[in-house]
């Protein structure tokens, strides 16, 4: 799925909003459930630079993305100590013995979209948020109610989302089997 493909899914509930409108809210749908839903994450090697503290720069992979914050950092499997001053800063309290791999959490730069995989699996949600805040515009089409409906959705999104980090991004359900009573 397109951005263009979104925009007119979005435009048929609010067929009075101007295009690059709900473009805009679009695209800060996706800065959001990024940002807080962590949706878009990559691996990357740091190098660690000696000084007091021994810190790292994060340098996002893309032109288009930039970093949010760090989901997990280890050094050959097991975690390591960090402070993150900044989203791309990393102080360490103790030199790492060699270069910690770290897992990112990223968002788009404005102006910039989600890789089309995510918009296609995010398609509702960010919908959802879009529409949300289409309909709280003090213009025509204001509809507080809708407003309401749709923000509840966005949220369920963004629950969803963080409860797919926490679980590793694994294929399978996190089910507990409950202990059985005597």
């Amino acid at each position: 799925m397109t951005l263009d493909e979104l925009v007119t899914r979005v435009s048929r509930d609010v067929p009075e909003a101007p295009l690059l409108l709900v473009k805009e809210s679009l695209q800060r749908a996706q800065r959001q459930l990024s940002e807080d839903g962590n949706v878009w994450t990559e691996h990357q090697s740091l190098a660690v630079t000696d000084g007091d503290p021994p810190f790292s720069e994060i340098i996002a992979q893309t032109a288009d993305s930039e970093p949010v914050r760090v989901m997990q950092l280890s050094v050959d499997g097991s975690p390591i100590e960090f402070l993150q001053t900044e989203p791309g800063r990393l102080e360490f309290k103790r030199l790492p013995q060699s270069d910690p791999e770290v897992l990112l959490a990223i968002r788009p730069t404005t102006g910039t979209n989600l890789p089309e995989d995510l918009l296609a699996y995010w398609q509702d949600g960010l919908r959802h948020g879009a529409l949300s805040e289409l309909f709280m515009l003090p213009q025509s089409w204001q509809n507080p109610a809708l407003h309401e409906y749709h923000q509840a959705r966005f949220r369920d999104s963004l629950a969803r989302a963080r409860m797919i980090a926490r679980g590793g991004y694994q294929s399978r359900g996190s089910r507990v089997r409950p202990r059985s009573f005597l």
